[in-house]
């Protein structure tokens, strides 16, 4: 399993313990650049909307890592897949209220 190391950038997000992975891609076994992108299968999105809606937003790096042991059974995924899944969804929820609010004329508060 990929190897997580702690993070100190997104304090607010996740209290300093956010889980990231090695900066080096070939700790991977891939080369720089390289590499196949993820295609969720449609269990794995599922499953991660699911987890999101009943409100879990930013796992710790073993829920993370539960996750991804779950998602293996409906196809190739990995920790990095899970951690940066949560992620981009955290950002389109706030997109998203932010664009319903600036409709409806409100301004930041």
């Amino acid at each position: 399993m990929e190897r997580l190391l702690e993070n100190s950038a997104s304090p607010q997000i996740f209290g300093g313990n956010a889980p990231q992975l090695a900066a080096d891609p070939h700790a991977y076994g891939e080369k720089a650049g390289e590499g196949t992108r993820w295609n969720p299968t449609q269990e794995q999105i599922g499953i991660l909307e699911m987890s999101y809606r009943g409100g879990m937003r930013a796992p710790s790096a073993q829920q993370i890592e539960d996750i991804t042991a779950q998602l293996s059974r409906y196809g190739k995924i990995e920790v990095k897949n899970v951690f940066y899944w949560f992620q981009n969804h955290r950002a389109r929820d706030r997109r998203q209220k932010e664009k319903r609010r600036n409709s409806l004329g409100l301004s930041h508060m």
